[in-house]
C-alpha cells in the first residue's frame, strides 16, 4: 500500500501557511491603522481611509477598558462627526459589538468587578443589536444624541411618516443646524416646493406622500454625508 504521506505537496502547505499568516498579520496592521485614526478623532484622515476601505467599517476595536465598532465608540464618546462619518460610509448597527462592560482599574488588575451600563443586561451582558443598542449608549436627556440618532434611524430604515413625523424632524433639525447648517425652515421651504410641483402634476394624495417621503430621505441624507465630508481644521471639531 503506498504511502499516503505521498500524496501530500508539503510545499503547498508550507505556502499556504504563509499566505495565511500574511493575510492575518496585514489585518491586523490595518485594523492598528484605523484604531489609531479613531483614537486621534483625525476625522479628516478617517473620511479618505474609509471611503477607500469600505469593508472596513464595521471592524471592532478592543480598548483597554471595553470593546466597539467604530460607530459605537463614536457614540460612547459623543462625537458626531465620526459618527456621522462611520454612518455615511456604511456602518450598520446590526453589528454591534459593546456589550455594556466597562472595565474599570480594580477588574483590569483582577480585584473586582467590571462596571455594566444601564439597560444592559448585568447577569448575562451581550451587545444589543440595531438602534436600540446605539441608543444605550448616549444620555437619555441628550437631546443632541437623539436628534442624530433619530435622523440615522430614519435614513438607515429608509422610511419616514411625514405627516406624523413632521413636527419631530423640525426639531431634530433645529437642534443640529449648528452642525449640518440647515434648519427647520430650510425643510419646510423644501416640502412646500415638492407638494407644489407634485399637485401641478395631478397625482394622487398617496403617491404624492409616498414621492415626498422619498425625497425628503433623500435630503436628510445629503443634510448628514455633506456634514461627514465637511472637512475639519483640527483633529477634533470645536
Amino acid at each position: 500500500m503506498a504511502d499516503s504521506n505521498q500524496d501530500i505537496d508539503l510545499t503547498s502547505l508550507f505556502d499556504f501557511s504563509v499566505m495565511a499568516t500574511f493575510i492575518t498579520e496585514l489585518h491586523d496592521a490595518c485594523n492598528l491603522d484605523l484604531k489609531g485614526l479613531v483614537e486621534k478623532k483625525d476625522h479628516n484622515a478617517l473620511r479618505e481611509y474609509l471611503h477607500d476601505n469600505r469593508a472596513r467599517v464595521n471592524s471592532l476595536f478592543d480598548f483597554e477598558f471595553a470593546s466597539f465598532t467604530g460607530l459605537e465608540y463614536a457614540l460612547y464618546q459623543d462625537d458626531w462627526k465620526m459618527a456621522a462619518i462611520f454612518f455615511i460610509n456604511g456602518a450598520n448597527p446590526e453589528f454591534n459589538h459593546f456589550d455594556g462592560v466597562i472595565q474599570n482599574m480594580a477588574s483590569m488588575y483582577g480585584h473586582g468587578e467590571p462596571d455594566i451600563m444601564n439597560g444592559f443586561d448585568t447577569d448575562d451582558p451581550k451587545p444589543v443589536p440595531g438602534f436600540e443598542g446605539l441608543y444605550l449608549l448616549v444620555n437619555s436627556d441628550d437631546e443632541v444624541a437623539k436628534a442624530y440618532l433619530y435622523m440615522m434611524e430614519c435614513l438607515y430604515s429608509g422610511k419616514i411618516n411625514i405627516k406624523e413625523s413632521c413636527t419631530k424632524l423640525y426639531q431634530c433639525l433645529d437642534t443640529l443646524s449648528g452642525d449640518l447648517q440647515y434648519s427647520s425652515a430650510q425643510l419646510n421651504q423644501f416640502l412646500v416646493t415638492c407638494l407644489a410641483t407634485f399637485k401641478h402634476l395631478g397625482l394622487s394624495e398617496e403617491v404624492v406622500t409616498f414621492i415626498v417621503e422619498m425625497a425628503v430621505l433623500d435630503e436628510l441624507w445629503d443634510i448628514l454625508k455633506e456634514y461627514a465630508e465637511r472637512s475639519t481644521g483640527q483633529n477634533q471639531d470645536d
